[in-house]
């Protein structure tokens, strides 16, 4: 659930994430919302069943990518390698 990535992103170094929309406790938008205000460089992936307007949603949140179930290990590897890949701080203290 969102709530309980919001703490593993307190505790751990995280890199990425990759966060259905529809969560318990906090959906994925509110997460995107709360870890772009927490950490504006983070690579975000948003996936979801819902409609295209959800996802565009996710987008202007901050999501770096949105992805429309079902997903295919494809298009998820290359979403996950186009994050990685910019110049995003890895830590981050870097960008504080």
């Amino acid at each position: 659930d969102g709530k309980t990535a919001l703490e593993i992103w307190h505790k751990k170094d995280v890199s990425l994430v990759i966060t259905e929309l529809w969560l318990p406790e906090l959906n994925g938008l509110r997460l995107i919302r709360e870890l772009r205000e927490l950490d504006p460089a983070l690579p975000i992936i948003a996936f979801s069943a819902v409609n295209a307007d959800q996802l565009d949603l996710a987008q202007e949140l901050g999501a770096s990518a949105v992805l429309l179930k079902p997903l295919d290990a494809g298009s998820l590897l290359a979403a996950v390698e186009a994050a990685l890949s910019h110049d995003f701080p890895k830590r981050r203290d870097a960008w504080r």
